[in-house]
């Protein structure tokens, strides 16, 4: 049921504790199909492997102790990044999204140990198909 090549949606609520490993998963199906985690900085990362370009990295800043609703989007045609409703990264891409056989782990990524969330994820939500931004804003204000 994980397995989703075409259109995704990822989404979840998060409060960070810490940033304090590169990486850091909210939830992902491995690093070689899809993911949604932090970067190596201070931002969020949503990636999709197959896709070229493969990952959107957020601008808008989540370490501040705060609760932030964030959504990865994949429509066939361009990945999203969303904080808190409000489309933060986008690039325009093709392809299709690689199966591999991990499990998806929320908090952790299955595929590369040690990259486990250091806050709160809450309200998880995966989709086999790409919410417009109008769905993503309804389930933050939910």
């Amino acid at each position: 049921a994980f397995d989703i090549t075409d259109r995704i949606t990822v989404c979840a609520w998060i409060k960070v504790n810490a940033f304090d490993v590169d990486w850091q998963t909210i939830i992902a199906k491995g690093d070689t199909a899809w993911r949604l985690s932090r970067d190596q900085g201070d931002n969020l990362h949503f990636a999709c492997t197959g896709l070229w370009p493969e990952w959107v990295r957020g601008k808008a800043g989540v370490n501040d102790g705060q609760w932030h609703h964030v959504a990865g989007v994949y429509d066939g045609a361009e990945l999203r990044l969303y904080i808190d409703g409000k489309l933060d990264a986008s690039a325009k891409t093709a392809g299709r999204i690689n199966i591999k056989t991990h499990p998806v782990f929320i908090g952790e990524n299955a595929e590369e140990p040690g990259r486990e969330w250091n806050g709160l994820i809450d309200d998880v939500r995966l989709y086999d198909y790409a919410l417009p931004q109008t769905e993503i804003e309804d389930l933050m204000t939910r």
